[in-house]
């Protein structure tokens, strides 16, 4: 009796991989980093050495690497640019060169511009789509999610666009951060993160943010969203049992009741729970926030560097 290798329809290799559809189709299509095989009626087949390779390519652009430089690249090769750490966990050993990236951003950026001036929602979330096909997840983050947020709140500072554009923008990132946190969500058995934003602190994509970076870092995040007083996060960093908490200030971080707030966290929280911190208003007041015992971080890449620390 001759073996035929199994072939899977390309939902069930979504999730097996944690890549959507969307990315398996232009990893296929646009970099060639798999060839899969079609059925009577044209659909896609996959074979289990194209769902490992997936997984393999999805690990490797998941420590910062370019899908469009890596793609070509043999599963031998893909594994040596990986060192392994605490068994599942993997660190990239070699960065690639950005050059591709500033290219790739410019257009991007000029891309989501003209998407949020004509207000074309569909638009902008096909392009953040194409971002995080392109973009190392570090990269999309600082690079373009960032500097678009600014634009866009410039932009409604100075009256160039209407509160309108603003929220149809943010609205837009919102979704797209929870799917892309969704996509690489850990399992049960990862160690917990709580995330949020304290009271008075409105703007949530900044820990939204810090929430994909946990996911991307293998934790199981637990977001709470904007706006919450120190005693719920703390409850709910116990319901979880969280091994930390992180939450985002974007200003004013020198505020006395931002600052009262971050020590009441710190006070309810277990010793052995660290409370991490980012975002803009961290540089006004760091010392007050070093005093009550906060890991401040002032980018993304720290806060990555923390959470890989506290996994191992």
């Amino acid at each position: 009796m001759s073996y035929e290798e199994p072939r899977h329809p390309i939902n069930f290799v979504s999730q097996r991989t944690g890549l959507s559809t969307h990315v398996i189709r232009v990893w296929e299509r646009r970099y060639a980093a798999i060839t899969p095989t079609r059925s009577e009626t044209n659909r896609r087949l996959y074979s289990d050495a194209d769902v490992d390779r997936l997984k393999l390519l999805s690990r490797v652009k998941g420590q910062g690497q370019s899908i469009r430089l890596i793609a070509p690249l043999a599963n031998d090769e893909l594994k040596q640019m990986l060192t392994q750490v605490d068994g599942d966990r993997f660190t990239a050993a070699t960065p690639v060169t950005n050059e591709a990236h500033q290219v790739a951003l410019e257009g991007l950026h000029s891309e989501c511009r003209a998407a949020v001036l004509t207000m074309d929602e569909e638009r902008l979330a096909k392009t953040l789509l194409d971002a995080s096909v392109q973009l190392p997840l570090l990269v999309l983050l600082d690079d373009l999610l960032g500097p678009l947020m600014t634009w866009v709140g410039d932009r409604w500072h100075d009256g160039s666009i209407r509160v309108a554009h603003e929220h149809m923008a943010t609205a837009a990132i919102r979704s797209f951060l929870g799917r892309i946190k969704q996509i690489r969500h850990a399992g049960d058995g990862a160690p917990c993160v709580v995330i949020a934003t304290l009271s008075g602190q409105d703007h949530e994509i900044g820990a939204l943010m810090a929430a994909t970076i946990a996911a991307n870092e293998g934790w199981r995040d637990v977001y709470l969203g904007p706006d919450l007083p120190a005693q719920e996060i703390a409850l709910a960093a116990m319901e979880c049992k969280a091994r930390a908490v992180a939450v985002s200030v974007v200003s004013p971080g020198s505020n006395p009741t931002v600052i009262h707030e971050f020590a009441t966290l710190r006070s309810l929280l277990e010793e052995r729970v660290p409370l991490l911190v980012g975002g803009g208003g961290v540089r006004m007041n760091r010392l007050h926030y070093e005093l009550d015992g906060v890991q401040c971080a002032d980018t993304l890449a720290q806060l990555q560097q923390q959470l890989t620390e506290l996994n191992r």
